[in-house]
């Protein structure tokens, strides 16, 4: 991890690690389940959001969105850009 960040210090960029599990919970659990259809119009008309929905899932993605903004809080400067 500490070779990664060294070789990205020189492009200003900052990585945010996660947890084996908390990656898959949120990206398979609800990044690919719920967002990636929607977001792509491939929701069918015959499926039930209750029959897709994870609480599971939904408490990853928001476990990544906080961690994601917790690293931007600690090292962002004014002027920064933040690309997400």
């Amino acid at each position: 991890k500490e070779s990664l960040a060294d070789a990205l210090r020189p492009f200003h960029c900052v990585p945010v690690w996660l947890g084996p599990s908390l990656h898959a919970e949120a990206y398979y659990g609800f990044c690919r389940k719920q967002l990636w259809p929607v977001l792509h119009n491939c929701v069918s008309a015959y499926t039930r959001a209750a029959d897709t929905f994870s609480t599971a899932g939904w408490r990853a993605y928001t476990a990544v969105n906080k961690h994601f903004s917790d690293v931007v809080t600690e090292v962002y400067e004014p002027g920064d850009l933040v690309w997400v």
